[in-house]
């Protein structure tokens, strides 16, 4: 473990990218994805919980809820806004993994490197990256998965519908969609956490999601599967899921998705 008081900008980065895929209410030095990390960022699993805990409380995009503690270092409001894109304010998160990626691959043989973007990021590229002629797919996968685990962390690892809180039957559902929204595709206000058949529904507009979170069903839903929807769906129509998440859902990217939806909702033809 470092014994310098001061956290240098490697140790930072990392803990950033931490910070958003962890919720919000997992920071505790307690938490076996912060224990396993100590041996990455060369800190003990509390000062990287408290760590994380400055980084919430500079968090200029932090929803409501607990902001910790308020005396982070100027270095960790550098080393946060340098990763944050300047028109929409928001994390670059391909920007971020990137630089994890680059942090590790210097210093890392292909497999250390593999161990160490899934604990930092959480995500397991083994069979890819020993794959050399294949960088760019490499970091196009390690941006995508890197984009669930921070959607889900932001959405407290709980499908926004269902209330399922079980992360490895949960899915980060693009809002403005991964062909639409090209400078969105990593954004987190951009992505919901839900389950696989309400991820399919949202994305093929059986479902939409209103800017203030009210969701609705398609007719044409209803009438082809009526027994589903009268002893499943029926009863989650209409109801407001929690949009308070750490970093607000962007509802702009709701209201575009939803004028979608709202387009074909009586279409009943089938």
């Amino acid at each position: 473990m470092s014994r310098n008081s001061n956290w240098n900008e490697r140790e930072l980065t990392l803990a950033l990218a931490l910070y958003y895929r962890v919720p919000a209410t997992k920071i505790s030095g307690t938490n076996p994805m912060l224990k396993d990390a100590s041996a990455y960022i060369g800190r003990s699993s509390s000062a990287i919980a408290f760590k994380l805990a400055n980084f919430r409380a500079i968090d200029r995009n932090a929803g409501e809820g607990p902001r910790g503690f308020s005396h982070g270092s100027r270095t960790d409001t550098e080393v946060m806004e340098r990763f944050l894109d300047p028109d929409s304010g928001s994390v670059d998160l391909e920007k971020l993994s990137d630089a994890v990626q680059s942090i590790f691959g210097a210093v890392c043989s292909p497999v250390d490197k593999s161990h160490a973007l899934e604990v930092i990021l959480g995500v397991d590229i083994l069979p890819e990256i020993r794959k050399t002629e294949a960088v760019s797919i490499v970091k196009r996968r390690v941006g995508q998965g890197y984009f669930r685990n921070a959607v889900l962390a932001n959405c407290g690892n709980t499908c926004l519908i269902s209330h399922c809180r079980t992360p490895e039957l949960l899915e980060a559902a693009h809002i403005v969609s991964w062909s639409a929204g090209e400078a969105d595709r990593l954004t987190i206000g951009n992505g919901i956490a839900l389950n696989p058949f309400f991820h399919e529904a949202y994305d093929k507009n059986f479902m939409g999601i209103s800017p203030d979170g009210t969701v609705e069903f398609a007719e044409s839903l209803k009438q082809r599967s009526t027994e589903f929807w009268d002893n499943f769906l029926e009863p989650l129509e209409g109801i407001k899921i929690d949009l308070d998440t750490r970093t607000p859902i962007n509802k702009e990217f709701l209201s575009l998705h939803y004028q979608e939806f709202r387009a074909g909702k009586f279409d009943v033809g089938f």
